[in-house]
């Protein structure tokens, strides 16, 4: 090994590049709470709205709750804070919703709206 001080300052210079470009890297949402910021139980009974609001945004990738682009909604069980989440944040080919797109009380309702799909199970 003729450059060991070359070496280490490549791989420590390798290593603050990737740091830096991560997604969870410092000032995003996902690191400042992950879906503990997003806990509370669903604060909306508006089905009726909820379901409108899913027909406009959600409908083209979970025709109905069933899977298409995205995956089958119905009976996952999952916690309504993983899918306030899942909504204002996004997740791998979902995209985000944030407020500007979908307000707290549409989310909301959009959530009570996935309560009677089964979408989280006995809570």
């Amino acid at each position: 090994m003729r450059h060991p001080v070359l070496l280490i300052a490549t791989m420590v210079g390798i290593s603050a590049l990737a740091f830096g470009c991560s997604k969870t890297g410092a000032g995003s949402s996902a690191s400042a709470g992950g879906e503990a910021a997003y806990a509370g139980p669903i604060t909306s009974d508006d089905v009726a709205t909820g379901q409108v609001v899913f027909q406009t945004y959600c409908n083209s990738c979970h025709p109905g709750g069933e899977k298409g682009k995205g995956p089958n909604l119905h009976d996952v069980g999952i916690h309504p804070a993983k899918a306030r989440m899942f909504i204002r944040e996004g997740s791998g080919r979902m995209p985000a919703f944030n407020k500007s797109r979908i307000s707290d009380d549409q989310l909301e309702a959009v959530l009570a709206y996935l309560a009677t799909m089964g979408t989280f199970g006995a809570q």
